[in-house]
């Protein structure tokens, strides 16, 4: 495949906090990944739900990595922000673990991919479930997410050296950021922040049942399987986060703040 510089169309974002957000369809988002990946950009790409905006008012370095990552809008926690501050809803959810599969299903015959998340068990697990259900993709390569801040040059050379054409990255808010868009380069091709997919792909994570991701309440099945790791940042953090976005609201009445790029 060419590793010729993706040139990235402009598209209408709207900015959440410090988030600048895609306003896209799922085919237009699948469309500009595969032409991303076909292209062998050095670019990097995730999603932003109400978590990832409260982080990036919280953490500066958070905050510096998502400025260079094309974001997609996830959960309805950012539909509803976006609706009190542009007037409507984002035109479809795009979450990582409906738009990564998808995507693979739509890549060319041989397309190299390598995955980065999750222990080491389950990064290999997670690899041979992905071969078994995407045939048309190559794995060439998998490494878990349990590395030190120190070691990150040395696995993103790791993984450029296996030379995938994609790089699927899971280990969870902020690391799988931070560290994708610092070795952007390094890694020679586009990289998707996946989050827990590569957990769920390995059996580890179960997912919500149909009804639920319907409902759009994939947030509360998640809260019931760890109440502990996860109350915080849905009781707690789901009020900040609309408390956050009614004060850029306000700010933006006023005129004191642009929020729409």
């Amino acid at each position: 495949m060419s590793r010729s510089r993706l040139r990235i169309e402009a598209s209408e974002k709207r900015r959440l906090g410090h988030v600048e957000v895609e306003v896209e369809t799922q085919r237009g988002a699948l469309s500009r990944l595969r032409t991303a990946v076909e292209a062998r950009s050095c670019s990097t790409w995730g999603f932003c739900n109400a978590h990832t905006v409260n982080m990036a008012a919280e953490d500066v370095r958070f905050r510096a990595a998502v400025g260079e990552i094309t974001m997609f809008n996830d959960g309805v926690g950012v539909d509803i922000a976006s609706r009190l501050l542009f007037g409507a809803a984002f035109p479809e959810n795009l979450n990582g673990t409906d738009l990564t599969p998808a995507l693979l299903e739509m890549l060319p015959e041989g397309t190299k991919v390598y995955l980065v998340g999750g222990s080491p068990d389950t990064a290999v697990r997670a690899a041979e479930a992905f071969s078994a259900m995407h045939p048309n993709v190559r794995l060439v390569g998998c490494h878990h997410g349990y590395f030190s801040d120190h070691q990150g040059s040395l696995v993103a050379n790791q993984v450029a050296a296996a030379d995938p054409d994609l790089i699927l990255v899971g280990m969870g808010h902020p690391k799988q950021e931070i560290w994708a868009a610092s070795n952007m380069r390094a890694l020679k091709a586009p990289s998707l922040c996946v989050g827990a997919l590569i957990d769920r792909a390995a059996g580890a994570i179960p997912r919500a049942p149909l009804w639920m991701r319907q409902l759009r309440v994939e947030w509360l099945f998640r809260l019931l399987l760890e109440p502990r790791r996860l109350a915080k940042r849905y009781l707690w953090g789901n009020g900040v986060f609309l408390i956050r976005v009614w004060r850029q609201h306000r700010a933006s009445s006023s005129g004191k703040l642009q929020t729409h790029v």
